[in-house]
């Protein structure tokens, strides 16, 4: 090279290569960001909320380790329990895998029926095997459940008394209501004070995600949940509430005017009434330290009050990954769509060269999962019909985590047993307490 051209590289000229070198960056960087903005997932929104999370757990909510005490029964033979209810002295609950399962006693196990096929035994959520998950059982013994990937499904004959149990869907999510098909059932409550005409309540968690695709929904504080009405005699299914951040666990209050729902996103109780000079209206009951699961009316006789299981209950010094996002959309829109093209291009190579793991790594990428931590503090409470805590129960060490349902029994002898279901957990906590 010339001294000229060493001093002309010197004082900064670049070379026709160098220049071209740039240019093209210019252009990957343009079509990348292109082919990125495209990939960016039509249902993110630009909502954006600050979360008002609590300043510590005090008064009602103050914390204990109550949940040590609680025996895990049937460890590693009863996958994600998520619901129970009971029938002539057995409890039913239902699995990942597509089963409806009876508990007898303390040590024994059967599936009532599989709502798939057999090769589904061990998978999850997979929608020709069915999720259910809220499960209600009527004193004439008819079981119903809202499989989060099909619909309502009722189930007959289930103590095997008078014939072989036998299933049947009686709404299909992908029958739209109100122009929208239901995506993500979760819970129900079934009004059966008429065998003719039974009504069932269900939370309708989502119209645009899944069951998994729960940590994009709560992520971006998705509002499309609802809950719908449905009439067995008619088959008629209507709206009567809308505009829900993932509305999870749901109960009839004693007198039948209202509904307890638990708004799992907003973290908070609402109450709407559905008969009554109230009808129509809705009205927070409780703000809470976590998201709301399941709501459960107590075994007491003596007041009416309800057990409600929280998720991943947390302070300002205790948040989640998440929450960081929930005032910031386009950080959201950026990080989700990252996870889901990382996520989809690992699942793919996955299935191409036949790689079982990797595809499960990438779906789990894909749907976020790295942020659904696996909290360790858990929480139930007791409430009363106007929304004030009776208890709290914590386990603060991780003992127990994701817990989703309480179902209590006071027994003959007084003692108060209460059994927590987990959408996560392979087995059944069972705890005595004092009335």
């Amino acid at each position: 090279m010339s001294k000229k051209q060493r001093i002309g590289n010197k004082n900064g000229l670049r070379s026709p290569s160098s220049s071209f070198i740039s240019i093209n960056q210019i252009i990957l960087t343009a079509i990348s960001g292109i082919l990125f903005y495209f990939s960016i997932d039509s249902r993110l929104s630009d909502r954006s909320k600050e979360l008002k999370l609590f300043d510590s757990f005090n008064g009602p909510f103050a914390e204990n380790n109550d949940l040590f005490d609680v025996d895990k029964v049937f460890t590693d033979h009863l996958p994600g329990p998520e619901s129970l209810a009971s029938y002539k002295g057995d409890f039913y609950t239902g699995t990942k895998d597509g089963r409806i399962v009876r508990i007898h006693g303390s040590n024994k196990l059967s599936t009532v029926i599989s709502l798939g096929p057999d090769s589904c035994l061990g998978k999850v959520n997979i929608k020709s095997c069915g999720r259910p998950l809220g499960v209600r059982i009527t004193s004439s013994g008819d079981l119903y459940t809202v499989d989060a990937l099909n619909g309502l499904i009722k189930v007959i004959n289930i103590d095997g008394s008078s014939g072989q149990p036998e299933s049947k869907i009686l709404y299909d999510i992908d029958v739209p209501v109100n122009g929208n098909s239901s995506v993500f059932l979760d819970d129900l409550v079934v009004d059966d004070r008429s065998p003719e005409d039974r009504i069932i309540y269900m939370t309708d968690a989502s119209t645009l995600w899944n069951i998994n695709e729960a940590v994009p929904l709560i992520m971006d504080m998705d509002d499309s949940g609802r809950i719908l009405k449905f009439s067995e005699s008619t088959g008629r299914v209507e709206v009567i509430l809308d505009k829900l951040a993932f509305p999870n666990g749901i109960e009839l209050t004693d007198t039948k005017d209202a509904l307890l729902i638990g708004e799992f996103t907003a973290r908070r109780l609402l109450k709407h009434y559905i008969d009554g000079p109230k009808k129509g209206t809705t009205e927070v009951l409780l703000d809470l330290p976590g998201e709301p699961d399941n709501i459960r009316r107590s075994a007491r006789r003596d007041a009416e009050t309800y057990w409600v299981a929280i998720s991943a209950p947390r302070t300002k010094l205790s948040s989640l990954a998440y929450d960081f996002y929930s005032d910031k959309p386009i950080m959201r829109k950026i990080v989700i769509t990252c996870y889901q093209l990382i996520g989809s291009t690992i699942e793919n190579f996955g299935e191409l060269f036949g790689f079982e793991k990797l595809v499960e790594n990438g779906l789990s990428i894909k749907t976020l999962q790295p942020f659904w931590e696996t909290y360790h503090r858990s929480l139930v409470i007791e409430i009363d019909a106007k929304g004030n805590v009776i208890r709290s129960l914590y386990s603060n060490d991780g003992y127990i985590h994701s817990i989703s349902e309480v179902n209590d029994e006071i027994m003959e002898n007084g003692q108060h047993i209460i059994r927590l279901g987990s959408y996560a957990n392979d087995y059944l906590g069972v705890l005595t307490l004092s009335t």
